[in-house]
């Protein structure tokens, strides 16, 4: 499973290199649909689906968060 996903943050990197948009969906298309679609043996389940295409403008980018935000500098109590 975890093999799964970071072929999929590859192939993501990858896209968007080409000027292509993606998204990382676990749970908004039906498993079923989905294995029906690209015609996946029933002994396979669905990591996620992944929509590739180009986008017709590139949403405005957000303001990053200041590093010291997301920096969590608490340890845990040696025992």
């Amino acid at each position: 499973m975890y093999d799964g996903c970071l072929a999929v943050e590859n192939l993501m990197l990858a896209a968007r290199a080409l000027g292509c948009g993606t998204v990382f969906s676990t749970t908004f298309f039906p498993e079923e649909k989905v294995q029906d679609f690209v015609q996946a043996p029933a002994n396979l389940a669905l990591i996620c689906a992944t929509p590739l295409g180009r986008p017709k403008q590139w949403p405005t980018m957000p303001p990053k968060k200041d590093l010291d935000e997301l920096i969590v500098r608490e340890q845990f109590e040696k025992q």
